[in-house]
């Protein structure tokens, strides 16, 4: 019984030691996407809007099936531009290397 519930402590532990999702200023960065010259386009504004809303739901779906050196990773290769499109990128490519198998290099 003692050794379950030292298990469940640690389970518990390395679950909360991960980082949540960040929040990005999606409506700043598509405005500052979406004009030009001083003037902003609103079908360029709502694209954006949806793309990164589109990215952000795919992120928020798969972020708690990654490692924690994974979420770093992402988030260190993310900081500077602030984009959900950028940070679905790195998940993806994350999660999807955890989802393979061994790879080896072979001659």
């Amino acid at each position: 019984m003692r050794l379950q519930l030292l298990s469940l402590f640690a389970i518990c532990l390395a679950v909360s030691a991960q980082a949540a999702v960040p929040e990005y200023d999606v409506n700043a960065r598509c405005a500052a996407a979406a004009t030009q010259d001083g003037a902003m386009s609103p079908a360029q504004y709502k694209a954006c809007l949806q793309l990164e809303q589109t990215a952000y739901d795919s992120v928020r779906d798969h972020w708690d099936k990654l490692s924690s050196a994974s979420q770093d990773y992402c988030l260190q290769q993310t900081s500077t531009l602030g984009m959900y499109l950028v940070l679905k990128g790195c998940v993806d490519a994350e999660y999807g290397a955890s989802q393979s198998g061994e790879v080896t290099f072979k001659r």
